[in-house]
C-alpha cells in the first residue's frame, strides 16, 4: 500500500500536474512569457465530489497583458445551457467582469483568452450526474498588435462595413479585436451580411473565429455564434437588441484574407393588415419589421389573419424570425396560434404551430413559399408578435439535396445519417428523411446510435425532427433534438 502511494506522487510530479484539491486557488500568477504547471480540478481524473464551487484567480501582472489558458482533457455532465456543471470564465477579476464563456460537456482541447490583468474562473457541480473534470494550464503574453476595437459602430439607422485588420490581406497574427454596434433602441433591427470570409478551418473553429454575441458588453449567452473557415455564413437580423457584440480572434499559426461584413441598421416597423401578401424581387432579401394587430397591447378576439411569403425563382430558403411572441398557451395550441405552412396555402406541409410565449424562434422552409396563419378566439386575450423574414440563395457547399423519400417498404432494417457522417455536417443542410412500413400494423422504431449536433436551449439552430405521416405535417406528437446530451430513446 505505501509503495502504491508513492508511485503515485511520483507520477504526479513528473507529469507536472498539480492537484487543485484545495478547490480554490486565488493566487495563480505570471508575467509576460510564463506558462503554468498543468492543474486539475479536484479529484482528476476520478469524478469531481458534488456540489462544488471552485473559483481560480490568474493575475498576469499588467493591464496589457493577454492571458490564455488552455483546457485538455475536460469532461463535464453536459446541458444546452451548462445549467449544472460548468466552467465558467471571466474577464477580470471577479464575476462582476465580462463571461467570456460557460463550458461543460465532454470536449477535446479548447482555448480561453482574455485580455487585461486578471481572469477569473468558477467551477461548479451539482448534486445529480458525476463528471472527471479536467486539467488546465495558462500562459501569458504581451499584446501583440495595436488596438484594433471599433466600439461606437452606428448609433441610429445606417450601414457600413466591418472589417478584419489589414483586410483584403492577412490578418495579422494574435489579433483580438472588438466591434460593437449601437443600433440607438432595442426595437431597430441590426442585420449582418458577410460579403466576405476567409478565416483558418476548425471544425469546432478553435484557433481564428468570429463571435457574435448580444449586448453592451459582450457577455456570453447561450445564444451566442461562432464562425471560422472559408464559407460565408447566411445573413444575421438581430431583433430586440440594442447591442450587437463581435469578437474576432486569431492564434499564431494559419492567416486568411480576413472578413468584410456589412451592418444595417433599420427603422422600418409596421403593423400589418390582416391579411398581407409579401411579394419579394430578390432572391436575397431581408423584411422590415412587422408587428400583428393591435400589439404591444391585445389583440382582437376572433382573428383570421394570413400572410404569405412568395420569392422568385432561384431562392432556395425562407426564414420567418418571431420575436416577444405571447399568445395564450394550449398543448395542442387549440386556441390563439400561428401556423406555418411550407407552400402557397394551408393545404401545403404544415411546418409547425406555435402558442404561448417564446422571446425569440426561427421557422424555415423551403422556397418558393410560406403561408403563415394566426388566429386568436374569443375567451383569453393576448398580445400577438413582431416578425420579420429573409430570403436566401444555399450557398455552393451546401448539397443541394439529401432528401431520402423513399427508404423501406416491407420489412427490414438499415440506416439513415447526416450528410458527411462520421465528418461535420455541412451548413445550411435540410435533409428530409422519409422511411415507409408498407402497412400501418407494422412497428418502426428508431434508434439513435451516434448523435452530435449543435446545442441550443430550444433547438432552434441545428436539430433532427421526427414526426409522423407521408408528409411530415407537424403535430403534437412531433419531437425535436439536438446537442451532444445522452442519445433519445428508442421510438
Amino acid at each position: 500500500m505505501i509503495l502504491m502511494l508513492y508511485s503515485a506522487l511520483i507520477f504526479l510530479a513528473l507529469a507536472g500536474v498539480r492537484d487543485a484539491s484545495a478547490c480554490n486557488m486565488l493566487g495563480l500568477s505570471g508575467g509576460v512569457g510564463y506558462t503554468s504547471p498543468e492543474y486539475s480540478s479536484p479529484s482528476h481524473p476520478s469524478v469531481s465530489p458534488h456540489n462544488l464551487d471552485c473559483l481560480y484567480k490568474i493575475d498576469a501582472q499588467s493591464s496589457s497583458n493577454v492571458i490564455k489558458v488552455t483546457f485538455n482533457p475536460f469532461n463535464l455532465e453536459n446541458h444546452v445551457n451548462c445549467a449544472y456543471d460548468y466552467v465558467a470564465v471571466y474577464e477580470g477579476p471577479t464575476t462582476a467582469s465580462r463571461l467570456l464563456g460557460k463550458y461543460c460537456g465532454p470536449k477535446s482541447l479548447f482555448f480561453v483568452t482574455g485580455r487585461g490583468r486578471y481572469m477569473y474562473m468558477h467551477y461548479h457541480t451539482d448534486a445529480s450526474i458525476p463528471s472527471n473534470g479536467f486539467r488546465f494550464r495558462f500562459s501569458i503574453s504581451a499584446s501583440a498588435s495595436p488596438s484594433c476595437d471599433q466600439l461606437t459602430i452606428g448609433g441610429g439607422p445606417g450601414t457600413g462595413f466591418i472589417t478584419s485588420p489589414g483586410y483584403p490581406t492577412s490578418y495579422p497574427h494574435h489579433a483580438d479585436c472588438r466591434y460593437r454596434i449601437d443600433a440607438g433602441r432595442s426595437d431597430r433591427p441590426i442585420t449582418l451580411t458577410f460579403t466576405a470570409f476567409h478565416l483558418e478551418d476548425h471544425s469546432h473553429c478553435i484557433y481564428d473565429y468570429i463571435e457574435i454575441r448580444n449586448g453592451s458588453e459582450g457577455n456570453w449567452s447561450p445564444n451566442a455564434r461562432k464562425y471560422c473557415g472559408t464559407t460565408a455564413p447566411a445573413p444575421l437580423v438581430i431583433i430586440g437588441q440594442r447591442y450587437v457584440y463581435i469578437r474576432f480572434l486569431s492564434d499564431v499559426s494559419v492567416s486568411g484574407n480576413g472578413f468584410q461584413i456589412q451592418y444595417n441598421i433599420s427603422d422600418n416597423s409596421a403593423p400589418l393588415p390582416c391579411t398581407s401578401t409579401f411579394n419579394v424581387r430578390y432572391t436575397v432579401h431581408t423584411s422590415p419589421l412587422y408587428y400583428t394587430p393591435g400589439y404591444p397591447n391585445h389583440s382582437p378576439h376572433s382573428l383570421d389573419c394570413s400572410y404569405r411569403i412568395n420569392t422568385p425563382s432561384g431562392s432556395d430558403i425562407i426564414r420567418v424570425h418571431f420575436q416577444y411572441f405571447n399568445l395564450e398557451r394550449h398543448t395542442a395550441c387549440q386556441y390563439d396560434y400561428v401556423a406555418v405552412y411550407e407552400g402557397p396555402n394551408e393545404s401545403s406541409r404544415l411546418i409547425g404551430k406555435y402558442c404561448g410565449q417564446n422571446t425569440s424562434f426561427v421557422v424555415t422552409g423551403r422556397a418558393p413559399n410560406m403561408f403563415i396563419r394566426y388566429r386568436t378566439d374569443d375567451t383569453v386575450p393576448s398580445s400577438g408578435f413582431r416578425f420579420t423574414f429573409r430570403t436566401w440563395v444555399r450557398p455552393a457547399s451546401t448539397p443541394a439535396s439529401c432528401d431520402q423519400l423513399s427508404l423501406g417498404g416491407g420489412t427490414g432494417m438499415g440506416y439513415i445519417t447526416s450528410p458527411n457522417y462520421p465528418n461535420t455536417y455541412p451548413r445550411h443542410s435540410d435533409c428530409r428523411y422519409r422511411i415507409n412500413a408498407g402497412s400501418s400494423n407494422r412497428m418502426i422504431t428508431l434508434k439513435f446510435t451516434s448523435f452530435n449536433v449543435e446545442t441550443n436551449i430550444n433547438c432552434n439552430h441545428d436539430y433532427v425532427d421526427v414526426r409522423l405521416g407521408s408528409s411530415g405535417n407537424w403535430s403534437p406528437t412531433s419531437r425535436r433534438y439536438c446537442g451532444i446530451r445522452p442519445l433519445p430513446h428508442k421510438l
